[in-house]
């Protein structure tokens, strides 16, 4: 397990050794900009960053980051589509994406002067056609062999693909463990693929049927429960903000509880949770370390004003702060 940022990203390019597979299919261009008052119909601002976005692509940077290998898929159209493609370059994450007609959608969150964030934009996406979102499903059923560690099927999806769409994506990784992290009723009907790892927070499980997880956390320990027995999830880890998160697996449970912090923009702090949830687990940690490493990484990232891992300073100090509770079954 990486002991926090890698020094450089590795390598965009062929795969060579163990890999993660991370499939966006509503794939974004993020922007960051700071603006002093956002109250005021015209302003200046300022960028911050450009960067590669949607829940997996996220992930495939951090883990690139983290000093592993990433397989990107997803929907590229238009210039912001190839934006993307040269910035998941730059970060050394593959790409194996689909060519499609409609252009690839913006994300575009504002910061204030401290670098706290004031509001986000949210895009719907690209229209994509049958023809195209076959072809993602063939690059998954060929990517998902040989070395290929994990299918991460994470985020939204594109207009017209249809709520079934995620479910085909897990379907089509055939043996190889799938982790989903997603909403609404496309996440719901891909639980019934059983996935290996859900990751989801209080609101997503809200929005399959759980409204007692944003009230308390036994609603969010029930709606754990629930989920895994109807499911058949060996595993299923739940953030909750500043709250830390809760976690159910086979061997136990966790419950993360997180220091005081200054939490300035949370954007991304998810999908940087499961890359430290997933890199941890590639260097065989056990439970106790998978939930502290992977909450640091992820409260660190929340103290940032634009969405990337912390210093690794500040993650060793974030990791000695948190406290992890476990119950081990017997």
């Amino acid at each position: 397990m990486s002991a926090g940022v890698a020094t450089k990203p590795v390598s965009a390019g062929e795969i060579q050794g163990e890999y993660v597979l991370c499939v966006t299919p509503n794939l974004s261009l993020d922007i960051t900009a700071q603006v002093v008052n956002d109250s005021q119909l015209e302003q200046d601002a300022a960028l911050l960053a450009e960067t590669p976005g949607g829940k997996g692509a996220n992930v495939a940077r951090f883990m690139s980051q983290l000093g592993r290998q990433a397989v990107s898929v997803g929907f590229i159209g238009g210039w912001t589509g190839r934006r993307i493609e040269e910035l998941l370059a730059s970060e050394g994450v593959t790409s194996d994406s689909v060519a499609i007609g409609d252009q690839s959608r913006y994300f575009v969150s504002t910061v204030d002067e401290r670098g706290l964030r004031t509001r986000s934009l949210h895009f719907s996406g690209p229209q994509v056609t049958p023809a195209e979102s076959e072809t993602m499903l063939r690059i998954v059923r060929a990517r998902a062999t040989g070395q290929c560690r994990w299918v991460i099927i994470a985020g939204s999806l594109p207009r017209l693909l249809g709520d079934n769409f995620a479910l085909s994506l897990a379907e089509a990784a055939g043996d190889v463990p799938v982790v989903l992290d997603g909403a609404g009723a496309p996440l719901l009907i891909a639980l019934g693929a059983s996935p290996a790892i859900l990751k989801i927070n209080r609101s997503e499980l809200a929005s399959i049927g759980y409204p007692e997880a944003v009230r308390s956390l036994d609603g969010v320990r029930r709606a754990i429960e629930e989920v895994r027995q109807v499911y058949s999830i060996p595993e299923i880890w739940v953030t909750l903000g500043a709250g830390g998160c809760l976690a159910a697996t086979e061997s136990g449970t966790a419950h993360v509880t997180l220091p005081d912090m200054v939490a300035r923009n949370s954007s991304g702090a998810g999908d940087c949770f499961l890359a430290g949830l997933l890199d941890a687990k590639l260097s065989g940690a056990d439970l106790r370390e998978q939930a502290g490493y992977a909450s640091a990484l992820a409260a660190g990232s929340c103290e940032l004003s634009v969405p990337c891992l912390p210093p690794r300073l500040r993650l060793e100090e974030l990791r000695r702060k948190v406290r992890v509770d476990i119950e081990e079954f017997a």
